[in-house]
């Protein structure tokens, strides 16, 4: 393998597109299920493959899956096995491109349908509920502030932030959604086509980091 880099459980085969990890990453084979490791990668290339190194060369496949896609990373509530909700950092499989004019823009993120136009009074709670269809939840104003019946993990979504996330917890408990600023807010309930999620990658549990997301740039920072 060409270009190679030893990080301690793994040698990662590198290619010509940079991207930057920081934190801890969880990477399980299924092919070799009896190894999993949690490894840090900065400042070093995408991945093309990964191998093992106590993983026999006969289980070896490319891994695909682990590659990043430089797409946006996104809120994102969904149910869990056990009933409850939770929240999860997804990453689009779309990557960013240029924008015509200046910065960068994602085109087909999604295939959507019959968007729907909400406004939310102020101080306002809507109790525990799920979306009626896997969508998209687009804050235009305001402030939204999103618990769960189980678990301490919150997720705030400020409009013109991070004003964009999944509402994927269709089955299951649901979660908890308040309103709190002294102004309504306004939102846009965006379901997917068919009920399917756009492709995406699960970059881990709970809510994504502010820094996360640089808008000006497409990259991702912190992870």
């Amino acid at each position: 393998m060409p270009n190679t880099k030893q990080f301690d459980d793994i040698v990662f085969a590198s290619v010509d597109v940079k991207y930057r990890l920081q934190d801890r990453v969880r990477i399980e084979q299924p092919w070799c299920p009896q190894h999993a490791f949690f490894i840090v990668f900065n400042d070093v290339k995408k991945s093309d493959d990964v191998w093992l190194k106590n993983c026999p060369m006969s289980h070896q496949r490319p891994a695909s899956r682990f590659k990043s896609f430089m797409g946006a990373l996104l809120n994102a509530v969904v149910s869990r096995g056990d009933g409850s909700a939770g929240f999860e950092c997804w990453e689009m499989a779309t990557p960013f491109k240029q924008y015509p004019t200046t910065g960068q823009a994602i085109s087909g993120l999604a295939h959507v349908s019959n968007v729907s136009y909400v406004v939310l009074p102020p101080r306002s709670n809507e109790g525990i509920h799920k979306p009626p269809h896997p969508m998209f939840f687009a804050l235009l104003s305001g402030q939204a502030h999103i618990t769960l019946p189980r678990g301490k993990d919150e997720l705030w979504v400020t409009a013109g932030v991070d004003g964009l996330i999944v509402a994927n917890d269709v089955t299951g408990e649901g979660h908890v959604t308040e309103y709190p600023l002294d102004k309504p807010s306004v939102a846009l309930q965006i379901p997917f086509r068919d009920g399917k999620t756009p492709p995406h990658r699960v970059v881990h549990e709970g809510p994504c980091p502010p820094q996360d997301a640089d808008p000006e740039s497409g990259k991702h920072e912190g992870l």
